[in-house]
């Protein structure tokens, strides 16, 4: 089964090299005029040494951390389920066509399923769309960059990357090497590399399971206690607007982020130990920092907050909005 879907790959490989062909092949007279003469023309390409390759492919480095919206899993869920399908569509293809993996087949056959083969999973462009690494003129012209799979790490909010350097013929010359050795770990313009990558969340630690997903019964009591109090505010003041004053959205506010203490909801990118909820008061913003709206029994209570260096207020995220549903109210 292994020697079958190894066959299918190399089956798949090979096939994009004839459809590249074929369509530069096919082409008006001014193209292909173009392409006759562009390829005509030498260029010049610089020799480099095995120890030179290794130097600078070391100096590749992937960055070692990302800001996402995204968790870790979410992350790799999403490639793992991305390769599965595009494995499975060729597998559907072949149980369609199984003269494709023949070796019997002609070469007027073979051409003709080429056309109509599904793309094999290209893990290099779906990782590069969402990890960066250390890029400058060297190594961009001279060198081959490919990521080659990705892994869950060692803790809940990190990734291992896998790539693979190999120098770029196209304008780099080396050590005679057959095409069977290059681009292979037999070549010594070759290179493996690791790196874990820590995944840095923007969103606050509030997804299901989370602690703060926990205790929300609890945090939501707390809040129904509050709004419960403009039953005792009435009688003391013979007034209706207690959800309109300070001492209500103090209190509210209090308890919101005295739960994202206790429960360690702050996002990876603003740590807890470093900055505080405080109340996102601004002239671009016209709302209060709390706001309960009943009408239609919607119960929504709206809380308006933003994050502080402790150090340094200057330092400071944009405003955020978080809303609970309060029930039994």
């Amino acid at each position: 089964m292994l020697n079958k879907k190894k066959s299918i790959k190399q089956r798949v490989a090979t096939t994009f090299g004839y459809l590249i062909l074929g369509t530069a092949i096919v082409g008006s007279i001014s193209g292909s005029i173009y392409y006759v003469y562009k390829n005509s023309l030498n260029i010049e390409k610089t020799y480099w040494s095995p120890q030179k390759f290794l130097e600078a492919a070391n100096k590749v480095k992937v960055s070692d951390k990302l800001q996402t919206s995204q968790s870790a899993s979410d992350l790799y869920n999403s490639f793992i389920s991305q390769k599965k399908l595009s494995d499975q569509k060729m597998e559907n293809f072949v149980k369609a066509h199984p003269e494709f993996v023949s070796e019997n087949i002609s070469t007027k056959k073979l051409n003709e399923l080429k056309k109509i083969a599904p793309k094999e999973f290209d893990v290099n462009a779906f990782l590069s769309q969402r990890f960066s690494k250390t890029s400058n003129y060297e190594n961009v012209k001279f060198l081959d960059f490919k990521y080659t799979n990705l892994e869950l790490g060692q803790n809940d909010n990190e990734l291992l990357l896998s790539y693979e350097i190999y120098l770029n013929y196209e304008y780099a010359s080396g050590n005679y090497e057959s095409s069977k050795v290059r681009k292979t770990p037999q070549s010594r313009y070759f290179l493996k590399g690791e790196q874990v990558v820590k995944i840095l969340s923007q969103n606050e630690k509030w997804m299901p399971n989370s602690e703060f997903d926990k205790n929300s019964d609890k945090i939501s009591k707390q809040f129904a206690d509050v709004l419960l109090k403009s039953v005792e505010y009435k009688k003391r003041t013979n007034k209706d607007n207690w959800f309109d004053t300070d001492e209500f959205r103090n209190e509210i506010f209090s308890i919101f982020s005295k739960s994202m203490e206790d429960y360690n909801a702050f996002p990876d990118i603003y740590p807890k130990d470093e900055f505080k909820v405080v109340p996102y008061i601004d002239k671009e913003n016209p709302e209060p920092i709390v706001t309960w709206n009943p009408v239609k029994k919607l119960n929504i209570l709206s809380i308006n907050y933003r994050y502080i260096n402790k150090t340094n207020e200057n330092v400071k995220s944009e405003g955020r909005k978080k809303q609970f549903n309060i029930l039994g109210i």
